[in-house]
């Protein structure tokens, strides 16, 4: 059963309510329409974002400029029990690849159980994966971007 917006902003956020207009973004994004979200800083705009990819199957990919701000969402998400990672120039390219790999895994396990039903009725949460952009062009960017989806 699809758990709700609300209900994923409960269990895994601690928040009771919406604010701002983080209700209406998260809505236009589980509808799949194009969404433009400015908020200030603390705005709340990670979870404009970190709810629909908990909502929608599938993995969600995430491209941020900043490295500290990825390390710290990926590390809140895996606190709440949420299966995150990302890749950045910081890492080795062994770590990137373990990551990547990692991911890969993680999917095909999923996949399994979304085809075997009756051997798991538990959907775990998703997955998601950021991208470091510092320093990069948006050709670059999409480049990466593509490969990554194309090694899913």
């Amino acid at each position: 059963m699809m758990k709700t917006p609300i209900e994923i902003l409960q269990k895994y956020f601690g928040y009771s309510n919406f604010r701002l207009q983080q209700a209406n973004a998260i809505e236009n994004v589980i509808a799949k329409k194009d969404t433009f979200v400015l908020m200030p800083t603390g705005g709340g705009k990670s979870l404009c974002y970190q709810v629909p990819a908990l909502v929608l199957e599938g993995t969600a990919i995430v491209i941020s400029p900043l490295i500290a701000l990825m390390k710290d969402q990926v590390d809140a998400l895996r606190v709440n029990g949420i299966s995150a990672s990302y890749i950045n120039s910081s890492m080795t390219s062994f770590e990137q690849n373990e990551t990547l790999n990692q991911l890969k895994k993680e999917i095909e396990e999923r996949d399994h159980y979304d085809m075997n039903r009756d051997i798991s009725p538990l959907r775990k949460a998703e997955d998601a994966i950021t991208v470091d952009t510092t320093s990069k062009t948006i050709e670059e960017v999409t480049e990466e971007i593509l490969k990554l989806v194309e090694n899913l």
